[in-house]
């Protein structure tokens, strides 16, 4: 895929995960088969020293624990997150496990994300009835929460309860996850898969030779993006960056420079506000931040 990392931040022009209009909102009774996005999933190495820098940047981190068979930390926010995990001793003994080692031979990264659910059995029922497709199998015989890599061109996911923990007061002063960024081949063949497979209603528009969709999904918005005219072939990719809504942009600015991380000045964003990034991705990840 050429081009992978050209996605620009502040291009949406009036379309914010906070403003995708709540008419094109849908419910599980309509067909949806999730209900807002749960946590940013990153495949790293090993845990402590990424614990370490996410602290650094004014974030509280929960203890290791596990998730899905793999070890695993948390950043929690306001009804969403970003969720750390690096493979188990036997990868292969868990589904995530697997994907984790896979994603980790190309380094440090965005693996994907999972999707929160009032019910997850009846979501991974919603997304099977409406892709034709069954979920993995487990080790022990029983059917796995990670979404079939089919369903949803770029990314990894999976499905979990919707996200109900207390999210702390960060240091940093940041809230929320605004939007996650998808670079693909084909952003209308990846869209068409999560609109087909998840029952999500897109906003898309072509700017500057690239094709952006917006996948509104609770308060949250999946971005996918990919070159127009779109590559050959069926749509490829990987998830690239995150972006964070924080109230106060030049208090979050202030306290992640006096932590000695560099960071761009901000300056205005298409959609109104401001947005800012990190000058270097961390773990491969690339970051940015929304506010006024």
């Amino acid at each position: 895929m050429k081009n992978a990392n050209t996605s620009v931040w502040g291009w949406r022009n009036g379309t914010t995960a906070a403003n995708i209009k709540a008419s094109e909102r849908e419910d599980a009774d309509d067909g949806r088969a999730v209900s807002g996005l749960a946590m940013a999933l990153v495949a790293v190495p090993s845990l402590g020293p990424v614990r370490k820098a996410w602290q650094r940047l004014g974030f509280k981190v929960t203890e290791i624990g596990g998730f899905l068979g793999c070890p695993a930390f948390e950043v929690r926010l306001a009804g969403t997150g970003v969720r750390f995990v690096t493979p188990p001793r036997d990868p292969a003994a868990t589904a995530l496990g697997s994907v984790v080692a896979d994603r980790l031979v190309a380094g440090s990264g965005l693996l994907g994300w999972s999707w929160a659910c009032a019910d997850v059995d009846r979501s991974r029922q919603v997304i099977e009835k409406r892709s034709g497709r069954s979920f993995p199998i487990n080790h022990k015989g029983a059917k796995t929460f990670v979404v079939p890599p089919a369903l949803n061109p770029g990314a990894v996911t999976t499905l979990e309860a919707g996200n109900k923990n207390h999210a702390p007061t960060h240091p940093n002063g940041i809230t929320r996850l605004d939007h996650l960024v998808v670079t693909v081949s084909d952003a209308d063949a990846a869209t068409g898969a999560y609109k087909r497979n998840f029952g999500l209603t897109p906003q898309a528009k072509t700017m500057k030779k690239r094709r952006y969709s917006f996948l509104k999904v609770g308060n949250s918005v999946v971005e996918i993006v990919g070159p127009a005219p779109p590559e050959p072939g069926p749509p490829t990719g990987r998830p690239w960056g995150l972006a964070f809504h924080c109230p106060d942009l030049d208090a979050t600015v202030t306290n992640i420079r006096s932590a000695g991380v560099d960071i761009a000045d901000p300056y205005p964003a298409h959609q109104g506000g401001r947005i800012t990034k990190l000058s270097m991705q961390l773990g491969g990840v690339q970051i940015a931040f929304m506010g006024n």
